[in-house]
Formats: C-alpha cells, sequence, structure tokens
C-alpha cells in the first residue's frame, strides 16, 4: 500500500471524515458532532490521509483519569492494511504525552466486528464486559474493552 500519512485533524478535514463516517457507519457522526469533538480540548482527533484523501480517521476523549476510543473508522477499501492501528497507535502515543496521569483507555465494539476486536486484542485491550443491545442499526450488543496504560509499552 502505498505511504499513509497519520495527522491531527483540522477543519479542513471535517467534510471528508464525515464523507468517511456516512459511508462506514449505519449511525455516522454529523459534521457539528464531528466540530464539537474538534473543538473539545479533552479530545485528539487524527486522521489517515492518502494522498490528501481522509481514509480513515480516529477520535479519543478524556473524562478525569480515563480516556474513551470514541471512533476509529477505516474506508473499507484499505482496511486490514494496519491503518486502524496506526490511528490508535499515534492517538494513545499523543495522549500519553498531553495526559501522562491517564490510566485507562476504554472503548466499545460491535460484537460481530472481529477485525477490530482482534485490532483491540493486539493492542493490548482486555474484554471486561458487554453492553446489551448497545447498537442500533442493526441492534447488537457491545463488547467493553479496557487497556491498562501501566502494563503496556509506548
Amino acid at each position: 500500500m502505498e505511504k499513509v500519512t497519520i495527522r491531527d485533524m483540522s477543519d479542513h478535514d471535517l467534510d471528508g471524515v464525515y464523507l468517511l463516517e456516512a459511508g462506514c457507519d449505519p449511525v455516522p457522526w454529523s459534521v457539528s458532532a464531528l466540530k464539537y469533538e474538534l473543538e473539545n480540548k479533552e479530545s485528539i482527533l487524527k486522521v489517515a490521509l492518502l494522498d490528501d484523501t481522509v481514509i480513515g480517521y480516529t477520535c479519543i476523549r478524556t473524562l478525569l483519569d480515563v480516556t474513551h476510543v470514541m471512533k476509529i473508522s477505516v474506508n473499507p477499501e484499505y482496511r486490514r492494511n494496519g491503518v486502524g492501528r496506526l490511528l490508535l497507535t499515534e492517538s494513545i502515543k499523543l495522549l500519553r504525552t498531553l495526559k501522562p496521569g491517564v490510566k485507562y483507555v476504554t472503548l466499545e465494539v460491535r460484537e460481530s466486528n472481529y477485525a477490530a476486536i482482534t485490532l483491540y486484542d493486539n493492542s493490548g485491550f482486555k474484554r471486561t464486559g458487554k453492553r446489551i443491545n448497545y447498537y442500533r442499526n442493526p441492534v447488537e450488543d457491545g463488547l467493553i474493552m479496557q487497556l491498562d496504560l501501566s502494563i503496556v509499552s509506548g
């Protein structure tokens, strides 16, 4: 695969990120929701670019001493090529710099999303619970996963 660039998301990326969202998620975030996260000082947003085209993005947000992975989305054409891992790794690296007191990163993932679950398993996340009927379109349970930053290098 060609060279993918990971960088902080900016206002200029909002349209491209929204197009990605609308094509990947049955319940996409709106442009205003994306803008809210971009302006939230507790959020870290990264984009993956290929030839100046957004092919992925991530949003993580901290509340007190816990950070939550709000979204990781990758264009289906580029999945299983390490783009999600790059986005997650770069976001957590920045998190460690900006908020060294954060101990845990949590997330929910659709029970049927085996590729994402594998990414999280391989990144050191552990399954800690389940949210019944957490997702809609279609209705599905969400696995709760957590990364303990004190035992993961990086």
